[in-house]
């Protein structure tokens, strides 16, 4: 094993560059977007391969491992660590967790420029937005906010749905002889899947205006986010009743006690932040004030045309 001191400097480094490999990330994401609906510009960040390479290449270095490869080091208590380990650890978890949140989503992403590019030349000859109609005129939608704040609303739902469907599996491991925490995170691990996979559903169907189909009937999206708030919320009080036994420190745990407790904990801020956001959603549609038949999106998108 590598000297306590050289690991600790790894780890840190580590750490760093995750940190400055995470400003990266946002403020190139967000230069992507800017030009994510340029359809009239023709620019080198316009062109699909610049952000079909960009979302591999961040689905690559995303992955965590770096950090994710100290745990072993970060959550044990074989030398004195006044305290040093039970906030490193957490730290450690929370991290490559997230890491491996964003090379999941950059993966998808990567995924849906390629398959968006094919009938376009593929994605390493597609411009991202040019495909305009054969007359030069390209038709727009006008969305109202009520729609773009549903949108975003199932967008986190189904972002913080993966998450639980990665911290839960990995905790499930660590669970064969604690308490209750085997039985609420393979529950809670079940429903997450159902939870964004629905979400996924609701999403497709929540920009419809002249569908007739069930699902864009207010009354299925109002019940749906209903139930995920009632069923997040029990969850989260269910983690959160565990926290107790989770994060006691004075037992013998073989050094896992705060890899327990930071589980635990992640579990519990995401069940209960899918609980508020569900809640969020259904006042949402519950102040659009229609009938409960009628459409989810009716009156709220406007079309128009714009000549080039």
């Amino acid at each position: 094993m590598r000297p306590i001191f050289t690991r600790r400097l790894l780890y840190g480094i580590f750490l760093y560059l995750a940190s400055a490999f995470a400003a990266i990330t946002w403020v190139w994401s967000a230069v992507l977007l800017s030009y994510n609906n340029q359809p009239h510009l023709l620019h080198a960040l316009t062109q699909a391969r610049a952000h079909f390479i960009s979302f591999v290449v961040f689905a690559a270095l995303w992955l965590g491992i770096m950090v994710l490869s100290e745990i072993p080091f970060v959550c044990q208590y074989r030398f004195d660590d006044q305290g040093y380990n039970s906030s490193s650890c957490g730290l450690t978890i929370t991290t490559g967790g997230l890491g491996l949140i964003l090379s999941a989503l950059s993966a998808l992403a990567a995924i849906s420029v390629y398959y968006s590019s094919r009938p376009y030349g593929g994605v390493f000859e597609a411009q991202l937005a040019s495909q305009a109609d054969d007359v030069g005129t390209i038709a727009h939608k006008r969305r109202s906010s009520a729609l773009d704040c549903r949108i975003a609303c199932y967008s986190l739902l189904l972002t913080l749905g993966i998450g639980l469907d990665i911290v839960g599996p990995l905790n499930i491991p660590l669970n064969s002889q604690r308490h209750f925490m085997l039985q609420f995170s393979s529950v809670a691990t079940a429903f997450a899947l159902f939870t964004w996979v629905w979400s996924c559903v609701l999403l497709t169907f929540n920009e419809c205006p002249n569908s007739s189909h069930i699902l864009t009937r207010i009354s299925v999206h109002f019940f749906s986010v209903v139930a995920f708030g009632v069923v997040w919320l029990a969850f989260g009080i269910m983690f959160a009743s565990e926290l107790k036994y989770e994060c006691d420190f004075t037992r013998d745990s073989d050094g896992l006690a705060s890899t327990w407790c930071a589980f635990d904990g992640t579990l519990t801020g995401l069940s209960f932040s899918m609980s508020l956001l569900a809640g969020i959603t259904a006042a949402l549609i519950y102040r659009k004030g229609s009938a409960w038949n009628g459409n989810i999106s009716e009156y709220e998108i406007e079309m128009y045309e714009e000549h080039s």
